[in-house]
């Protein structure tokens, strides 16, 4: 895939030269031995060349004093292997996936004065394991468990008019380290053909570590864990239209900042009912009203390290709460055409 490039380098005589390149190769792989085991192997090679720096200014050449161009790459490859195997009352699941990703990059601030490079790899190993119920009882189940390790490093650095630049100096994790599990389960009681109740959990521990040679801090850990509960209930007024109502509670892990500032974790509790109906044949209907909860919410910032050079943190911005509406409409139109309309609002 190649994106053509729009701005100019007079100073440099270059036309076109924030263009784009995109590599990518999948191939894809399903093996059936027999009709209780099926393997799926899939994998992924991504490569991308371009300039991360697209601005220029003939007439003000102050904006970006530019003598080369600053080049950026990212290269993923990705792996994933699905394996099931029908026991007979339940079916086994295992996935297994894996990424790696390096990705950098060059640029400018304040001008020209600080230029900065960036080289950030990290790997990422995921594992679930679950079983879950065959056939139409009134009574179906999933368990499992699932585990990720997750590591990184970062290179960054800078110069000022040509000499090395501390604050935008950082060797280490981007920003941390995390080794995470959880064990979940979930079940659907039919009570009647149109009722049926539901209710599942999740245990989840994520453990995350910061460590950094430049400048010299850590490692240090911090651990979390939560317990997410969930419970729903849902009515089948006719085969066209039903109404459900869900309560459960949510949860994300804390962490480190990149300049080693610590956050706290999120929690959030959301209640809700909702109802699908067909309108009418070929139109459509789908509404929730819902509250949310939330404490020590997360929230991106970012501090200046130097004028005109910032760095993205996350911070808790304390508790939020307040009611929200969501509803769509489609239709289905002649020739093969559809129309949606979507509405969104919340007071949180």
């Amino acid at each position: 895939d190649k994106l053509a490039g729009g701005i100019d380098y007079p100073q440099m005589g270059l036309k076109d030269a924030n263009g784009v390149k995109r590599y990518f190769v999948r191939p894809k792989l399903l093996i059936q031995p027999n009709e209780r085991l099926s393997i799926s192997l899939l994998a992924l090679h991504a490569r991308f060349e371009g300039d991360s720096d697209n601005l220029a200014n003939v007439a003000n050449p102050a904006v970006r004093l530019r003598s080369t161009l600053f080049p950026a790459k990212d290269n993923s490859d990705l792996a994933n292997a699905i394996v099931t195997y029908d026991l007979g009352p339940v079916t086994l699941t295992s996935s297994t996936g894996y990424l790696k990703r390096d990705f950098g990059f060059t640029g400018s601030l304040s001008g020209g004065a600080i230029r900065f490079s960036a080289d950030t790899s990290f790997k990422q190993w995921n594992q679930e394991l679950r079983l879950s119920s065959n056939g139409d009882g009134p009574l179906q189940y999933t368990v499992g468990v699932w585990a990720r390790d997750y590591s990184s490093l970062i290179d960054r650095s800078g110069t000022l008019n040509g000499a090395a630049f501390a604050p935008v100096r950082r060797v280490g994790t981007d920003p941390v380290d995390s080794k995470s599990s959880a064990i979940f389960g979930d079940a659907t009681w039919k009570l009647s053909p149109r009722v049926e109740l539901s209710a599942g959990g999740r245990f989840y521990n994520d453990q995350r570590t910061i460590r950094s040679t430049t400048p010299v801090f850590g490692p240090v850990t911090a651990k979390f864990d939560a317990f997410s509960p969930r419970v729903s209930g849902r009515y089948e007024w006719s085969r066209n239209a039903s109404t459900y109502a869900t309560l459960s509670k949510g949860f994300r892990s804390g962490g480190f900042n990149g300049n080693g500032t610590f956050y706290e974790p999120e929690s959030l509790w959301n209640v809700e009912v909702g109802h699908k109906a067909v309108l009418a044949p070929g139109l459509f209907f789908d509404g929730v009203i819902y509250h949310a909860n939330y404490t020590d919410r997360q929230a991106q910032s970012a501090i200046e390290i130097s004028p005109g050079a910032f760095q993205a943190i996350t911070k808790n911005v304390g508790k939020a709460s307040g009611p929200g509406v969501e509803a769509a409409v489609s239709a289905k139109l002649p020739a093969g055409l559809e129309l949606t309309a979507t509405l969104g609002w919340n007071d949180i």
